[in-house]
């Protein structure tokens, strides 16, 4: 038969005539699905034209193919639906294109379609990426944020077992993105930690055979418990700021940089974390302090740049001042107690020898004071719990009381909002216990509507609270990959 037929708005391409793609994003082909098209196909035929263009003549074709040969750009899992449903030829609309064209075009189109996997559009968006594109031209073409698309091509930075997973849908693209940042020895941390990415739910239960059994179903914990884990457990060197995922510190570290400014390395913590003891150090809380003049801090002459490199606030960069000896802005009183020592030593008129002795002796009575408090606070800590939980248990717990100013305070340090006076207009913290514990579980949810990796899981647990989340997206922006299955529903209905 002839390898074109015309038709009405195209032609029908002979199925034979037509080889796939090798540049097209899209790998992997459910086959229920495809027996399910091929059924419909059947029944209604092919109701939307596959894409092709002709054979470019710079590449052998496949072996075994007749001629002439189109190229497959869009509408693979048509094309191989029509050949399980027996159809010979199938509609089509032949484009002349060049190969970048193909590639992009491969790739707005698959990204209309709800399941491609994340990793298949990585691959999409690195083809066009050897083809001269950058990521901002990619967003500007696909119609996404350069900030998706980027986190999309960091996919690629992988390991094959953390792709694998991925693949197999252990966990998510929120949790994909986040192992994607690490190195390659981090992200076998996090996937073989019982304590990182994964939990096991554990049955036990007596079979037939003599001896009880343990089935295991590993689970993904939540995005937000993994990154928990890594500002925990990960140290980050200022090589890897990222600058899509920290990029005031990306900013900061290279105005350091061009201005030849010393960086060091900080945490919160007061002790060094396990995960930080190899390599150099960081320096802890209590040896650094904000310098910015944010957050009630003062800036003095001495202030170098510090960013946190794990703990709390991981990424984070600031000014800080680490100089004991001669900052009296922010180190006044231990320079004055160290002055105190110098002058007794001087006024006993010791030997170089006796001085040693007596800063010894000094800095000896310094630590047992030192020790002494941290054990007044030790013994101390239940009393004054207890004494606070009475003190909480008299108070008002209204919005507008202290312990709802305290709350709120907490709440707005440890959550970002895009628009957080809007989600304060919804739903606003009032005057009653009950208006504050809806503003914080509501400020909570707005925060997941946000999280753009937790959706998928935001969806579910909406539903529980009666919101159907997905009848309110299909009714204010339908999606671009239902519009065919909509119009063939349409004309069933017709019929």
């Amino acid at each position: 038969m002839s390898s074109e037929t015309a038709v009405a708005g195209g032609v029908r391409v002979a199925t034979n005539m037509i080889a796939p793609s090798a540049t097209n994003p899209r790998k992997n082909f459910d086959q229920s699905a495809l027996e399910e098209l091929a059924s419909s196909i059947s029944r209604h035929g092919v109701l939307q034209p596959v894409v092709v263009r002709s054979w470019p003549a710079s590449r052998k074709p496949p072996k075994g193919t007749p001629e002439p040969l189109y190229e497959l750009v869009v509408g693979e899992r048509r094309w191989r639906a029509a050949q399980l449903a027996g159809l010979e030829a199938i509609p089509a609309t032949v484009r002349e294109m060049a190969d970048a064209e193909v590639v992009e075009v491969q790739i707005v189109e698959n990204l209309q379609r709800a399941d491609l996997h994340p990793l298949e559009e990585a691959d999409g968006y690195r083809q066009l990426m050897a083809k001269g594109h950058d990521v901002a031209r990619i967003a500007e073409q696909t119609g996404r944020s350069v900030k998706y698309v980027y986190d999309r091509v960091k996919l690629l930075s992988l390991t094959k077992a953390a792709q694998r997973a991925f693949l197999a849908g252990d966990f998510t693209a929120g949790h994909a993105v986040i192992l994607a940042r690490l190195k390659p020895a981090d992200q076998e941390r996090v996937m073989n930690d019982p304590d990182a990415l994964f939990t096991d739910e554990r049955l036990l239960f007596t079979p037939d055979e003599e001896d009880e059994r343990l089935l295991e179903s590993r689970k993904a914990r939540s995005v937000r418990e993994l990154q928990g884990w890594v500002d925990e457990h990960v140290k980050l060197e200022a090589a890897q700021a990222d600058p899509m995922l920290f990029p005031d510190t990306a900013a900061t570290l290279k105005a350091a940089t061009d201005e030849k400014e010393k960086v060091v390395r900080i945490t919160h913590e007061q002790m060094t974390p396990e995960d930080a003891k190899d390599g150099p150090r960081p320096i802890l809380g209590r040896s650094w302090k904000r310098a910015d003049g944010q957050r009630g801090s003062k800036q003095c002459e001495h202030s170098v740049i510090g960013m946190v490199v794990i703990g709390p606030g991981r990424g984070e960069a600031m000014r800080v001042c680490v100089d004991k000896k001669h900052c009296t802005v922010h180190w006044g009183d231990l320079i004055k107690a160290a002055k105190k020592r110098e002058k007794e030593v001087a006024k006993a008129g010791a030997t170089g020898e006796d001085r040693d002795a007596l800063r010894r002796r000094k800095n000896e009575e310094e630590q047992a004071r030192q020790k002494a408090e941290a054990l007044r606070w030790e013994k101390a800590t239940p009393g004054i719990l207890e004494a606070l939980a009475a003190a909480v248990k008299k108070l008002s717990a209204g919005a507008g009381g202290k312990l709802g100013k305290i709350v709120i305070e907490t709440l707005t340090e440890s959550v970002y909002l895009q628009d957080p006076k809007a989600v304060s207009k919804l739903m606003p913290p009032g005057r009653t216990a009950e208006d504050l514990v809806r503003h914080v579980a509501f400020v909570s949810l707005a925060c997941e509507v946000e999280d753009s990796y937790g959706r998928q899981q935001f969806v579910k647990g909406a539903k529980e609270l009666g919101v159907d989340v997905k009848r309110i997206l299909d009714a204010a922006a339908p999606a671009a990959a239902d519009a065919p299955q909509a119009k063939a529903k349409k004309a069933k209905r017709k019929t």
